[in-house]
């Protein structure tokens, strides 16, 4: 005989979801806020964490800024929450409690995604949480023997066509030239020779006959040069995992290895990834336990730095061809004001180029301690070091050195005229950028949760946190790059040279920001029966950045919510079709630091006097 017998399931009631410094009870959540788990996350092959966050959160909106690899997506959650733009627009991202990139996690290593989205949610986290938060908590290691998963994924893209966007062939494109020309409207720029603007001003001139004219009409109209098929492909994209998980009651341990190629679709394009993390926890006794973690980071992107792919195909007039009668690389004069300059948009992609490398280390330690029943207390430090390195190049044939230059390659020699007016005669450019950011994070924190007589639910929390970012780096230009024989570069000193010299063109320029906060944070929560429930924030930061009045220094954000769990109530019960009822209010006062707000004088240094001797500067 076999006897089943059901329970009610408060899975859901007790399911805990990372906000703030700790956890909560999802059914005693005030703010609002969105969850999702690894197994949402790594569902759909994808290439990066925020590729996977795309249409899962309500709110959270993600749009790419750059067709480059290495671009960094603009996100938002619930609009924009600043006047301020770039980086301070941005929501603030924690992996497991220190600010971070979202992109430089294996989408495989995460645990769960909180995503805070209202200000009784981000107000523990201060002045730089007015744009949202994004908590990202990476796994553990579980009680378990060595696991060893490993995980491949490979993924198909395919290249945009003229199919997917509403723009004009050929014949179209003539036939508004045509309309505008018929209308005697003025066209908006100089004609170009390969259009039928052009062409018809060389019939005006006099430069052709009425039937060559009639000849390059029709050449145009059935060109139809397709720009998406010569700058785009398929591609397919790879990333491999390999993770060993386990441990015993006492240690526990993760570890994985990842590796990520991706091609990009438009040419010249391509990315490369490796990441490493370990995380092992340790229980020293009864009262304390300490997890460490240590993460190393590799990438390399590949791009094209002076012609964006995808703006010159869905700009440019299909009635351009790509190649000559003779199968040569068609150049055509892009500006009606030169004709000593030509353009062919596949030579500019082989002679120019961008290369960033970004390679990252560090980790955090944290310590707690289970005091008294229910009071924990958790002490953190966390140390991360990130360098950077950007070069852009253009060789001496590409159109992008010609523009400098004023003329095509090999159009004039050493000793003509316009070889020493150009400021660029010989050798091509390079840009290079090295920065180094380094952050370390200090955070004491007590935590006291409590239950009483079965009915009663206190959460209180309250630490201090410092924390110091620095970021330095410089930059240089130089002209007369050669690659010929290894790397030289050998500018030619003609007068416009010199003059863009003097002026500081080639000057190294050096960044140095740093910029430190303080913290004092704290947070209570009551429930009461799993129906009222009561929450505030407070958090007070004071920054280098703020100046030195006392008003402003350490102005606090806060928050105060409430919630009524109406289909908890015994009249709502017995109506027998309202499963889950909730009413939420919240209010806030939220801020913002901007990362180039400063309180002190900027003062920017000009070159030595030749006549003075003395180095002038200007204050802003």
């Amino acid at each position: 005989k076999l006897t089943v017998v059901l329970e009610d399931s408060r899975e859901y009631l007790d399911e805990v979801v990372l906000v703030g410094y700790g956890t909560q009870k999802k059914v005693n959540l005030t703010g609002a806020v969105a969850t999702i788990s690894t197994e949402t996350i790594t569902q759909s092959p994808v290439e990066n964490v925020t590729q996977a966050l795309q249409g899962l959160i309500p709110g959270l909106n993600i749009a790419q800024s750059s067709g480059l690899l290495d671009s960094n997506p603009m996100i938002n959650i619930r609009g924009i929450g600043t006047i301020a733009e770039g980086s301070s627009a941005a929501p603030l991202v924690l992996i497991d409690g220190t600010e971070g990139n979202i992109n430089t996690i294996n989408p495989q290593d995460i645990e769960s995604i909180s995503v805070l989205k209202d200000a009784s949610a981000t107000a523990i986290y201060g002045v730089k949480a007015a744009n949202g938060v994004i908590v990202v908590t990476t796994k553990k290691g579980q009680v378990s023997a060595p696991l060893v998963t490993y995980d491949a994924t490979f993924n198909l893209a395919t290249a945009p066509s003229y199919s997917q966007f509403d723009l004009m062939n050929s014949q179209e494109r003539v036939q508004l030239s045509k309309d505008i020309y018929d209308a005697r409207l003025e066209y908006p720029r100089v004609p170009i020779k390969e259009s039928y603007e052009g062409a018809l001003q060389k019939l005006l001139n006099k430069d052709i006959s009425h039937s060559e004219f009639t000849s390059l009409v029709k050449k145009y109209e059935t060109m139809n040069t397709d720009w998406f098929d010569a700058l785009f492909r398929p591609v397919v994209s790879q990333n491999h995992s390999v993770s060993v998980n386990g441990g015993s009651e006492r240690v526990r341990y993760y570890t994985s290895l990842s590796y990520n190629n991706s091609p990009g679709i438009a040419l010249k394009s391509e990315s490369e990834r490796f990441t490493a993390l370990s995380k092992v926890s340790y229980k020293i006794n009864r009262i304390f336990d300490v997890d460490l973690k240590v993460e190393v980071g590799n990438q390399t992107n590949n791009g094209y730095s002076s012609v964006n792919p995808f703006t010159y195909a869905f700009n440019t007039s299909r009635a351009i061809p790509l190649y000559g009668d003779n199968g040569e690389r068609y150049s055509y004069t892009k500006s009606g004001y030169n004709d000593l300059l030509t353009y062919n948009v596949l030579n500019e992609l082989d002679e120019t180029g961008r290369k960033n490398n970004t390679r990252r280390l560090g980790g955090l330690f944290n310590i707690n301690a289970h005091l008294l029943k229910g009071l924990t207390y958790t002490g953190t430090v966390s140390y991360y070091l990130v360098d950077n390195r950007t070069t852009s190049w253009a060789t001496d044939r590409s159109y992008e050195v010609g523009n400098i230059r004023g003329y095509d390659y090999g159009t004039y020699e050493k000793g003509d005229d316009a070889y020493k007016n150009s400021s660029l005669p010989f050798g091509g450019t390079l840009s290079e950028s090295f920065t180094q950011s380094r952050s370390y994070t200090v955070r004491n924190t007590l935590n006291y949760i409590g239950n009483f007589a079965e009915k009663h639910y206190v959460n209180l929390f309250g630490g201090i946190e410092v924390r110091s970012d620095k970021y330095s780096g410089n930059s240089v230009l130089s002209y007369g790059w050669d690659p010929t024989y290894g790397q030289s570069i050998s500018p030619v000193f003609t007068s416009k040279y010199m003059s863009l010299a003097e002026n500081g063109m080639f000057s190294p320029k050096i960044t140095e920001k740093i910029t430190q906060i303080a913290s004092y944070i704290g947070s209570a929560s009551y429930s009461f029966d799993d129906r009222y429930i009561l929450n505030a924030n407070i958090r007070s930061d004071g920054a280098n950045k703020f100046g030195s009045n006392p008003e402003y220094r350490w102005l606090p954000t806060w928050s105060v919510a409430g919630k009524w769990i109406a289909s908890n109530e015994e009249f709502i019960k017995s109506l027998g079709f309202v499963d889950n009822l909730a009413f939420r209010a919240s209010y806030g006062l939220q801020g913002n630091i901007h990362d180039d707000a400063t309180p002190y004088l900027i003062v920017s240094m000009d070159k030595v006097n030749s006549v003075s001797g003395l180095r002038p500067g200007t204050i802003y």
